[in-house]
């Protein structure tokens, strides 16, 4: 028998006139209550059986009402992305590092059967759909150089928010990022172990992340016994047209590197560009190396040296560890060791005449 329109499932959802759970259940050979469940992505389905069932509803028309499940069951199964551009200038979703840790994070969402709301302003500059029905969670990505005493206030009021970045002083949220004073001493350990002396950093000392990077490069420097010349030290923000305009900047001021470690793989693979543009070679007359591993550092033209922190690890993280304060666990942050990238960006220091 068809249930009427707006009628309800066995878990709650509600669906639309016409073809109804029982219908699908006699015509798949199942129960009623497994094709609720593998409609509602219980884990207590089989994968082999939620695409069945999921294949029959789609080809049947079979609609949920999930605006009716979110009151009845009062979970929403969406999780909201926040990628803060608003609070750190021309930074665009189209950045490499934010596609690949979005596409991990997509990816971990949908196997477990919940949707994406993607927003790119903090929920304290707008009407907070975290706040409401809407959304179980909040991932934020970046901003904490900008937006750092905004998230301890946020977080003190919504507890379900993720944060990745660096772990630094005083904050009141949980984080998941790379442990970026370690990778910046790999990076300047393989640098000085080219037999490279004269070396620039290029990143923005505002930004948690960089900044530990930047202090881990000091760290080696000085354990090396060599000086850290400030007159190489470059401010350059993450996003490309920032770094791309600071790079040139510092190859026009004539200060001679041989070396340049980047806080970034987006400001390394400028650099390149840029020393290439002006008639330097790389490896050959400059060494570089980046900081992320994204995609385009093993596809791009000459393949990046880099410090690789493992984004399908940290994106996969990020998504557990929202799971797991949505279940009331108690966690902690966690740090993700990185590693050296050796690919063609990076040789042995010429003696020069």
């Amino acid at each position: 028998m068809s249930k009427k329109k707006n009628d309800s499932d066995m878990a709650g959802n509600e669906v639309t006139a016409g073809v109804t759970i029982y219908d699908l259940a006699e015509n798949l050979g199942v129960s009623a209550s497994t094709v609720s469940r593998a409609l509602s992505g219980s884990p207590k389905v089989g994968e082999k059986t939620r695409q069945r069932v999921l294949e029959a509803a789609r080809a049947a028309n079979y609609m949920v009402n999930t605006a009716a499940r979110t009151l009845r069951q009062g979970k929403a199964r969406t999780v909201e992305v926040v990628f803060p551009l608003a609070a750190v200038g021309r930074r665009q979703i189209s950045e490499p590092f934010y596609v690949d840790m979005l596409a991990v994070i997509s990816e971990e969402l949908t196997r477990r059967n919940y949707d994406l709301l993607l927003f790119n302003t903090v929920p304290w500059m707008r009407d907070n759909a975290s706040q409401s029905n809407r959304v179980d969670g909040m991932i934020m990505i970046g901003g904490q150089g900008h937006e750092h005493e905004a998230i301890n206030k946020f977080a003190a009021s919504y507890q379900n928010l993720v944060v990745w970045g660096a772990k630094v002083k005083g904050q009141q949220y949980l984080t998941v990022g790379s442990d970026n004073i370690t990778g910046g001493r790999i990076a300047a350990e393989h640098i000085i172990s080219l037999g490279h002396k004269k070396i620039a950093y290029f990143g923005d000392p505002m930004e948690p992340e960089m900044e530990q990077r930047r202090e881990g490069f000091f760290q080696v420097m000085a354990e090396a016994g060599l000086k850290v010349d400030p007159s190489l030290l470059f401010r350059v923000p993450f996003d490309a047209r920032g770094a791309k305009i600071a790079a040139q900047a510092a190859v026009a001021s004539g200060r001679h590197f041989d070396a340049a470690i980047c806080g970034s793989d987006v400001i390394a693979l400028n650099v390149m560009d840029v020393l290439k543009s002006a008639g330097r070679k790389v490896p050959d007359d400059v060494s570089v190396i980046g900081y992320d591993d994204i995609s385009l550092a093993y596809s791009y033209g000459q393949k990046l040296t880099t410090i690789c922190q493992h984004i399908p690890v940290g994106g996969s993280l990020l998504v557990d560890m929202l799971f797991s304060l949505i279940s009331g666990e108690d966690i902690a942050p966690v740090t993700i060791p990185p590693t050296l990238k050796i690919r063609e960006s990076c040789g042995v220091q010429r003696r020069r005449q």
